[in-house]
């Protein structure tokens, strides 16, 4: 079987790549805005989890350290915000993304487990789950994932283009294809490449 190649996004870092073995020889580029969104919605909202400000200033120093690549310091840093603060849904997501780069991807979906716990609505925490389980190969519980990203936020069209990923993965052309055109619609225009070359 070929190994293909998942370019993802990660904070502080334009991409990163990971090797998996996977039905289909498809490079796939994996994009997530978890950052910028976490900090916009954050200071727009003010939600409780920001509101403790020990915990949101252990936060910070760990999406520091996150952007250094020291992810062992940025999850010692987020233990501490969420220790602080255990509703603390950004805290846990952005360990979720820590612990991915050290391949502890079964510790992050943990992580999103617990954003999700903590924030039922947080669509980037059923996202960033969403890539962690393609990762492990678990194509079918990412589009669940997916499904719930997209459920919370119809526009989300890097939902639409990863869960199309994962349907392509599990042989599911046509409803692949189909996201593909959601997200082209909603502005992705990455996802008229998959089109172009997997649509035919």
């Amino acid at each position: 079987m070929k190994k293909s190649i998942f370019y993802l996004p990660s904070p502080g870092d334009s991409s990163r790549v990971l090797y998996l073995t996977s039905i289909f020889p498809l490079k796939i580029r994996l994009k997530s805005l978890r950052l910028f969104c976490l900090f916009f919605f954050c200071i727009a909202f003010s939600q409780t989890s920001c509101k403790d400000k020990n915990a949101e200033a252990y936060y910070n120093k760990g999406n520091e350290k996150n952007n250094l690549q020291d992810y062992n310091g940025a999850i010692a840093e987020y233990d501490t915000a969420i220790e602080s603060d255990p509703k603390y849904a950004f805290a846990y997501l952005n360990r979720g993304v820590s612990k991915e780069k050290l391949r502890d991807y079964q510790g992050a979906i943990s992580d999103y487990n617990m954003a999700i716990e903590s924030d039922p609505k947080y669509a980037f925490a059923y996202f960033d789950r969403g890539i962690a389980k393609v990762k492990l190969q678990d194509y079918r519980g990412s589009i669940a994932d997916y499904n719930m990203a997209i459920e919370l936020n119809p526009k989300y069209a890097f939902a639409y283009l990863n869960r199309g990923i994962a349907k392509y993965n599990i042989r599911d052309k046509e409803g692949a294809c189909l996201d593909w055109s959601k997200a082209g619609e909603l502005g992705n225009n990455e996802a008229y490449d998959y089109i172009s070359k997997y649509c035919k």
